[in-house]
């Protein structure tokens, strides 16, 4: 009766708040997190009238204390939940790292709501909600070498930018240095 139709009136409000706010007409004040937790929000940017055009690969990479050169992935190890061999890198496999666009970022993230903020932290666009990369980037950092369950020298927080290139092209990303963002801070 009473409950259910006043149910279903708030749920279609939200959905005319959420639709609203996805046409940037009004500010999402929530982020769409309700909308996400109850799937209601089917905004899906990647089929949308404006795909993007740009990416960004995400590389957190941490220096061990204890040992001179080694350096831990630190996404591998939020995914693990190990901070041991199974996430650390050599040198070699730290500079082809460096080198690399990953045409597949979604397997190297802890969940999709990390890999949703980071890709949204490495954006060039600062408005009244947000902040530049380069102070996020800080901010993660000094929160790595703060909670990590070892010692770490240093954390390093890289966005590497490229195009995305046309179907049928043979190659599906071009690099894109204009969005590159690169941010180390010494753990104390």
């Amino acid at each position: 009766g009473r409950v259910a139709r006043m149910a279903a009136h708030a749920a279609l409000a939200y959905m005319c708040y959420l639709w609203a706010a996805e046409q940037r007409w009004i500010p999402k004040v929530d982020d769409g997190n309700v909308g996400e937790v109850l799937r209601w929000n089917q905004y899906w940017v990647m089929y949308g009238p404006n795909p993007p055009k740009e990416t960004v690969s995400v590389f957190i990479t941490a220096e061990l204390a204890s040992d001179s050169g080694r350096r831990v992935d630190v996404l591998r190890a939020l995914r693990l939940g190990d901070w041991g061999a199974a996430a650390q890198i050599s040198a070699e496999e730290y500079r082809t790292m460096r080198r690399s666009h990953l045409a597949d970022m979604s397997e190297r993230f802890p969940g999709p709501r990390w890999e949703r903020a980071l890709h949204r932290w490495g954006r060039r666009e600062v408005g009244r909600h947000q902040q530049s990369a380069r102070v996020r980037g800080e901010s993660l950092a000094r929160a790595v070498c703060t909670l990590a369950p070892i010692g770490l020298a240093a954390v390093e927080v890289e966005w590497r930018g490229a195009r995305i290139m046309p179907p049928g092209l043979r190659e599906r990303f071009e690099r894109h240095e204009g969005l590159d963002e690169r941010v180390v801070v010494r753990c104390e």
